[in-house]
């Protein structure tokens, strides 16, 4: 195993658990000077990591494994009636892949962070700092 092959991992402060109301949570975070690369970042997704912003974490918590994962296999997806219906109320939304980010994109996240992730260490600052990907 080369030095490029092990990672450091760092783990919060126990804080408000995001997903399950009246639970405490850690976070495993990856070292942030960690190089990614595609096959690493897969890697880590196989082993329940997740992104936000720049950094590549998963729950941690000594009481709890309720916080999975979900892997949807695409290829073999069938909606239910609720789905279907889902679909055919917003048939008439349109998807576009774009290749730079505007102060539109930027608000909407902030405000998606705002409503789901108050004060949860997710906050937005800055959009260059918030909005990376993993090349």
């Amino acid at each position: 195993m080369s030095e490029l092959d092990r990672v450091r991992l760092f783990l919060s402060v126990e804080h408000v658990c995001g997903y399950l109301p009246g639970r405490s949570s850690r976070n495993a975070f990856i070292d942030p000077d960690f190089p990614l690369n595609p096959v690493r970042y897969g890697w880590l997704l196989d082993q329940g990591f997740r992104r936000s912003g720049s950094h590549v974490y998963r729950p941690y918590c000594q009481q709890c494994n309720s916080c999975l994962p979900a892997r949807i296999p695409v290829r073999n997806f069938q909606p239910g009636r609720t789905q279907r219906r889902c679909q055919a109320h917003n048939a008439d939304l349109e998807l576009t892949i774009v290749e730079t980010l505007t102060d539109e994109h930027y608000a909407l996240y902030r405000d998606y962070l705002q409503a789901r992730h108050p004060g949860g260490g997710m906050d937005a600052i800055e959009m260059e700092s918030n909005m990376n990907t993993i090349n």
